[in-house]
């Protein structure tokens, strides 16, 4: 199981939520993306608390790292005294589940991993007190002191991650042809990935709300992981954030430019409701660009945009 299949759970979320389902909470799995998309984190992490008293509820996999993301997402939005921001950190499944995982990341561990990834200020992401003192978030939000290192991260994520600079590929597992089918990362790029993700999602959220960091979201929705993307879809909801910052910047026209994956398109349209001009649009790109530029593994385009307001194709 890889990133793109997983990701059926996004648009399984998004498509359930259009329709006015409730929150569920029994797929492990799901609760992962459950807590990567809700618009309203606070509201989930209260309602996973209700319904964690009743029955007990297993996850997937730890979740210190996406509802870190999560806070990051509310104190960028309202600032560090935000009532959604305080109350959300001051939550004691919050707690539970970021305190014990930050005290694990030892000074020479965290000194090793900042010094390879370039960080400095965003080290704090990393802290205890940054998630439990008062004030302490701050630090990371003094925009002269932080823009350039985001731009810093987020460079180095693409040459390494999204483009193969010095990415340690364990295994390639290939198809009668001999093509490449799954390329899976070392478990030491693995283990960096996983240590650099918080950084790399502070420094996208933060960036991506600066015309500055408009080229630096068109590179990661153009380029997708260049080794399988990871279970979990840290990597892929990364692009996915990004394609809906841009979008948001300049509508349905960068992602017509050189193509992308049909998947992002089929999640602006759950997100943001493509309209018919911008599915023709699409559909003349998809014309006029070379053959593969709107390729994907998971959804069927010219089956998508026939049948826009029914369920998502797959293609296997």
């Amino acid at each position: 199981m890889c990133g793109y299949c997983t990701e059926a759970y996004v648009y399984d979320f998004w498509e359930r939520q259009k329709k006015g389902v409730p929150l569920r909470f029994g797929d492990p799995v799901a609760v992962e993306f459950l807590f990567q998309e809700t618009s309203n984190p606070l509201h989930a992490v209260e309602r996973f608390t209700v319904a964690a008293r009743r029955r007990k509820i297993v996850t997937w996999l730890p979740l210190d790292d996406v509802l870190i993301c999560r806070a990051v997402d509310l104190v960028l939005d309202g600032g560090p005294g935000s009532p959604s921001y305080q109350r959300f950190i001051k939550k004691k499944f919050f707690k539970q589940e970021v305190v014990k995982p930050c005290r694990g990341n030892t000074q020479v561990k965290t000194n090793s991993f900042a010094s390879r990834f370039e960080l400095h200020r965003l080290v704090h992401l990393y802290e205890v007190e940054t998630w439990t003192s008062k004030g302490s978030i701050q630090k990371l939000l003094e925009i002269a002191a932080v823009k350039d290192e985001t731009l810093t991260v987020l460079r180095n994520y693409i040459r390494w991650w999204l483009k193969g600079e010095n990415l340690k590929i364990d295994d390639i597992n290939k198809d009668n042809d001999g093509a490449a089918v799954f390329e899976i990362v070392s478990s030491e790029a693995y283990e960096e990935f996983e240590f650099f993700f918080r950084a790399i999602w502070f420094s996208l959220n933060f960036i991506g709300r600066f015309q500055a960091g408009k080229n630096i979201l068109k590179e990661i929705v153009r380029n997708c992981p260049i080794a399988t993307p990871l279970p979990d879809g840290k990597d892929l909801w990364i692009q996915r954030r990004a394609a809906l910052m841009l979008f948001d910047y300049d509508g349905i026209a960068p992602f017509l430019e050189q193509g992308c994956r049909v998947s992002l398109l089929y999640y602006l349209h759950l997100r943001r409701g493509l309209t018919l001009e911008q599915m023709d649009l699409i559909a003349l790109a998809a014309e006029s660009l070379p053959q593969g530029a709107f390729i994907d593994d998971e959804v069927r385009l010219q089956d998508w945009l026939k049948f826009s307001g029914g369920p998502l194709l797959f293609s296997r």
